[in-house]
């Protein structure tokens, strides 16, 4: 028998801790299928949230606390349109894909940009503030309508209910059961397969390298969060029509918990102790020293990159 990789072997774990928390839960917690159907929905969303924080880890090397918080702006602001002005719900989807699209360049450009020779401690400290910000301001967006967003749920654009045993799912599930694994595909596709993906795939891996190729750092890096706020914008969007929008708290520290648990990140990038432990045996040097250039940290001993 030949010896497992690395990634075999992460893999079989994370095939093995899934069955058992399976067996677990069935044994000693059992609740009815459709229960599990609405689980596997809400964790649908939750995994284009986490997606969209590998993104920005990715390309910024910092844990963004906001992410979640970034899709409740537009998500409110759609969310009003359709309730409030009785918008069609294509429509105010549109416009709340636009505003996510504006709301990731905006962030991303006016306070993250001003933060990139900072410390990433202190980069993450600032995505904590802009958590709390977009929390008010999604707070505020139905105030201007007089009224209130909290709990209240879109309705379904189709008539379609199926019944599970004694849980009823609707249209708001089938949508998020289509549309979510679709928005996570084409992530996928632009960073493996687009040139613009490869382009963020490379200024993420080696920053310094990508500048002096004249690859647009500050550019890709806009993209990157306006991806990321599209994904936050849709996770909120479809969650506010099953569960009720979610306005009132940060939805982020807990979205962190539930998106890093797989400790994965996209095309197989381990999380950032993992590179460097791989570095140290690899070179075999245990001291590292900074390079003027931005984000850029090398080993001391044989300058490999070292993150």
């Amino acid at each position: 028998m030949g010896v497992l990789s690395k990634a075999d072997r992460r893999g079989s774990v994370a095939a093995a801790s899934v069955a058992a928390i399976l067996v677990i839960q069935l044994v000693f917690y059992p609740m009815p299928f459709g229960n599990w159907i609405r689980g596997g929905v809400l964790g649908l969303l939750n995994a284009m949230l986490a997606i969209g924080m590998a993104l920005i880890y990715r390309a910024n090397r910092v844990v963004n606390f906001a992410q979640a918080d970034l899709g409740s702006v537009p998500a409110s602001f759609a969310a009003a349109l359709i309730l409030f002005w009785n918008w069609p719900y294509m429509v105010g989807l549109g416009v709340g894909l636009v505003l996510a699209v504006v709301l990731g360049v905006v962030v991303e450009m006016a306070i993250i940009r001003r933060f990139r020779d900072a410390p990433r401690l202190v980069l993450t400290v600032a995505t904590l503030g802009i958590s709390q910000l977009m929390v008010v301001l999604g707070i505020l967006v139905p105030r201007w309508w007089g009224k209130n967003l909290a709990s209240q749920r879109i309705a379904a654009p189709l008539d379609w209910k199926l019944t599970v045993g004694t849980f009823i799912l609707n249209a708001n599930d089938l949508i998020a059961l289509v549309v979510a694994p679709l928005a996570m595909l084409a992530v996928a596709w632009f960073l493996g397969r687009s040139r613009l993906g490869l382009a963020v795939r490379a200024s993420a891996e080696r920053t310094d390298r990508a500048s002096m190729l004249g690859l647009p750092v500050a550019r890709i890096n806009t993209l990157v969060w306006a991806i990321a706020a599209v994904l936050a914008f849709l996770a909120l969007f479809m969650r506010s029509a099953i569960t009720g929008v979610p306005l009132g708290f940060a939805v982020g520290l807990p979205t962190l918990l539930q998106g890093s648990s797989s400790g994965q990140e996209p095309h197989g990038a381990t999380t950032m102790p993992h590179r460097a432990g791989a570095v140290q045996r690899r070179c075999g040097h245990s001291t590292r020293r900074r390079l003027p250039i931005r984000g850029s940290t090398r080993c001391g001993g044989c300058s490999s990159p070292w993150w």
